[in-house]
């Protein structure tokens, strides 16, 4: 069965409306995100796991590489040990794209009517995307289904740097077999071609299947050697 996402609650604490200009403040700065990750390819390790019971096991890992060009990323270079694929849609099992841009992207055009609470250190942002807008989406045998989902943007009310952005669905159809699907990217300073900024350094995306047990199936993406690319950098893309 594959799963496909285009990708990638509020804590207790004061519950109060973004004005517009915190909203506009923390679009601008998903916006300089974005324009920091222009222009660059990044490589991935994604290492999937299934879990069962409170037991937990390792299933596989994959390398690939992503070029991030105009908001949109492109897979390439994906490998399972010494096996080889033309794209995404050859590896059965879950799989998850879009933690770099895609969710960026997604979240900034939904945090105008976010609201927001102080806790823990923390400044989070929640917001509600409805599934006719079609930003998320499971697919299963072929077949897409879109996601109503609850997003969260924390944030460090010091400095103003994103520290991670949640996405989470528990209302999916029941012919999904699927219970709930959560989507998380962490941030951290990487270098960018030269320069230090805050990127996407890991994501975690998730699946539940109801019944007795909890079963899940979840990958740990790790985003390392951020490269700008240029004359000196070559690329090389599989005819799809």
């Amino acid at each position: 069965m594959k799963h496909r996402s285009t990708w990638v609650l509020l804590t207790l604490g004061t519950l109060l409306s973004a004005t517009g200009a915190e909203a506009r403040t923390v679009s601008d700065e998903l916006e300089r995100k974005l324009d920091a990750l222009s222009n660059v390819v990044v490589h991935e390790t994604i290492t999937r796991f299934v879990g069962n019971r409170g037991q937990s096991k390792k299933l596989d890992e994959f390398l690939a590489v992503v070029e991030l060009a105009d908001g949109t990323e492109r897979y390439s270079e994906i490998r399972n040990g010494q096996r080889s694929f033309g794209s995404s849609e050859e590896v059965a099992g879950l799989w998850s794209f879009g933690e770099l841009a895609t969710v960026l992207r997604v979240t900034r055009d939904s945090v105008a009517n976010a609201r927001e609470s102080y806790a823990n250190g923390e400044r989070t942002l929640a917001f509600r995307v409805p599934a006719s807008s079609r930003r998320w989406f499971l697919r299963i045998d072929g077949k897409i289904h879109w996601l109503d989902f609850d997003g969260k943007l924390h944030v460090d009310p010091k400095t103003g740097e994103i520290q991670r952005i949640v996405w989470s669905s528990g209302t999916l159809p029941e012919q999904t077999g699927v219970d709930r699907v959560s989507w998380e990217v962490r941030f951290g300073q990487q270098d960018v071609g030269g320069q230090v900024f805050t990127v996407p350094e890991r994501g975690l995306y998730r699946i539940t299947r109801p019944g007795r047990g909890n079963r899940a199936e979840w990958n740990v993406t790790a985003f390392s050697r951020y490269e700008r690319y240029g004359s000196d950098v070559k690329i090389q893309f599989e005819l799809q």
